[in-house]
């Protein structure tokens, strides 16, 4: 392959509603090199990979291949010039085989008269297995397929010559292992120097930080949308690399780069610590104090050995009364299916499930409502409420029995004064129990749907994602109930990806990497940080 020189940013920026996302970043990729990017959760990599991929038109700067400008906003031009994609959610289609999915997000080979050629097809598609020195099914369903095979078939489709004839010349990969156990991630890893042997430079963003120490040439470090530092990857350690993502202290190797062109000074420093993130409150910001200390904890009231699932491999785990528990784990860690695994609502297996001291066969659905364990999806339209039914409709699902008469006929009236004590207390906008969910808030729709759940005072709630989606001063809010619901005797698990959050809140901390629980945080032991947390989830205390 043929590589057409360097890409670079120069001075890009970007913004969504007034507020900024990524600020004066420049950056180089080089033909042939492996190149790291991290950075915690909303400092700017996705938003990056949107603008190198074309769908987004930066507010600001430029991007250039060679030299000369890539026509930003046009995912077809940034494709046409060689740039391709393995995104997280690979885009395959599970009933199609091999052959059918290659051709998505590219191209198919045509005939005279537009109709697919699939001889040519399967010749191309060949053509890319060669190139990673790889084989795959080529007519069976990707639902068959390991998950390094399916992660495979991406790269061959993205690195594939084009039906126009154009190659590959720099591949960008989006968290590419979160799927894969370590045999597989040697495979991947062998997959990729092989094609930047052939010129091919690479781009490899991932929370796996030991990944990308021993796979990357140089390793990039984005924080609240801006370029910290660029290593040498044999210079870094995954100590300075999360000190680099958050800020504490200087980062023995590091390059220091600077927003102009060569020649031009860098900007001055901006004074005093680095800005938290746009759509996110500190702890301290949230109503709930950071250094409250773990509460005196009942017997537990939800115990469960051996639970396993598709992602999650002989989990055991323990909540009692009175505590928070935070689950965090990198994408694809497992952490995103624990509360549906504990709930019964995906298929699982456990050697033992204890609720209040009684032995059970298994949680599900109806089994957690009437033992009063409530879930709250983090999909709130359609999984946690009917969006063209009012507040008051929404509120009394879970608690029929509440509104219900003799006659098991709903008292409207009941119903509606039972609404309006809950949108109170929880100052849900605007104040009318007729209102159609539909055109709530983010944060209006999320306290009804708490309002909802703590309507049936549950023994314990299982929650994913609380606060995606919501505003700072709904976070809050959110945030300052979930605690005192705590401390009123409910046990809470809470499934997020927010670190801030879960230093505010919780109690215990559990760890998630490649299905497993890796490792547990408790206030008391010292551990109480978001470079702790960082460092458990990505491999240091595995």
């Amino acid at each position: 392959m043929t590589s057409p020189g360097v890409l670079e940013l120069d001075r890009i920026g970007m913004s969504f509603d007034g507020r900024p996302v990524l600020a004066g970043l420049s950056l180089a990729f080089e033909p042939g090199a492996v190149h790291g990017l991290v950075g915690h959760n909303g400092s700017g990599k996705s938003t990056l990979i949107r603008i190198l991929a074309g769908y987004h038109r930066p507010t600001e700067g430029t991007v250039r291949l060679g030299g000369e400008p890539v026509s930003a906003g046009s995912p077809h031009r940034c494709h046409g010039l060689g740039l391709r994609f393995v995104h997280q959610e690979l885009g395959l289609v599970p009933q199609f085989d091999a052959l059918e999915n290659f051709g998505l997000g590219a191209d198919y080979s045509r005939r005279r008269w537009r109709t697919l050629d699939w001889a040519d097809q399967l010749h191309r598609l060949r053509t890319a297995l060669a190139m990673l020195d790889c084989e795959l099914p080529e007519r069976v369903p990707v639902s068959r397929f390991t998950a390094v095979q399916r992660t495979l078939l991406a790269v061959a489709r993205a690195i594939a010559p084009g039906v126009d004839g154009t190659t590959a010349c720099y591949l960008t990969l989006d968290e590419p292992t979160t799927a894969l156990e370590e045999p597989e991630t040697e495979q991947l890893f062998g997959v990729l120097h092989r094609l930047t042997a052939q010129g091919v430079g690479i781009l490899y963003v991932s929370h796996h930080l030991d990944e990308v120490l021993e796979l990357c040439d140089r390793v990039s470090t984005l924080r609240d949308g801006r370029l910290v530092t660029t290593v040498e990857a044999a210079e870094a350690t995954r100590q300075t690399l999360v000190a680099s993502m958050f800020g504490s202290g200087d980062v023995p190797g590091a390059v220091p780069l600077h927003a102009g062109p060569a020649g031009s000074p860098p900007p001055p420093a901006p004074a005093g610590p680095a800005p938290a993130p746009p759509d996110r409150a500190t702890g301290a910001d949230q109503g709930v104090a950071a250094d409250t200390r773990r509460p005196s904890l009942g017997p537990p009231v939800l115990a469960v050995r051996g639970l396993t699932s598709a992602t999650l491999h002989g989990i055991d785990l323990e909540l009692r009364q009175g505590e928070c528990v935070c689950a965090v784990g990198l994408s694809g860690s497992g952490r995103e299916e624990l509360v549906y695994a504990l709930a019964g609502a995906v298929p699982v297996e456990a050697s033992s499930v204890v609720v209040e001291g009684e032995e059970l066969a298994s949680l599900d659905p109806i089994t957690c409502r009437r033992r009063r364990v409530a879930v709250v999806p983090g999909n709130r339209l359609p999984g946690s409420m009917i969006a063209d039914f009012s507040i008051r409709e929404n509120l009394s699902f879970a608690s029929l029995d509440a509104v219900t008469g003799r006659t098991n006929v709903v008292d409207r009236r009941r119903e509606r004064a039972r609404a309006r004590a809950w949108m109170e207390e929880f100052d849900v906008r605007p104040p009318d129990p007729d209102y159609l969910c539909r055109h709530l808030s983010g944060g209006n729709k999320q306290k009804v749907i708490l309002a909802k759940w703590l309507g049936i005072e549950p023994l314990v709630m299982l929650i994913d994602e609380p606060t995606a989606g919501v505003d700072v001063g709904a976070v809050s809010a959110i945030l300052a109930t979930l605690r005192s619901t705590v401390e009123r005797g409910t046990a809470v698990l809470i499934s997020t990806s927010e670190i801030s959050e879960v230093l505010s809140i919780a109690d215990r901390v559990v760890v998630f990497r490649r299905g497993r629980l890796v490792a547990q945080l408790t206030r008391e032991e010292g551990q109480w940080s978001e470079q702790s947390i960082v460092h458990a989830m990505s491999g240091a205390a595995a």
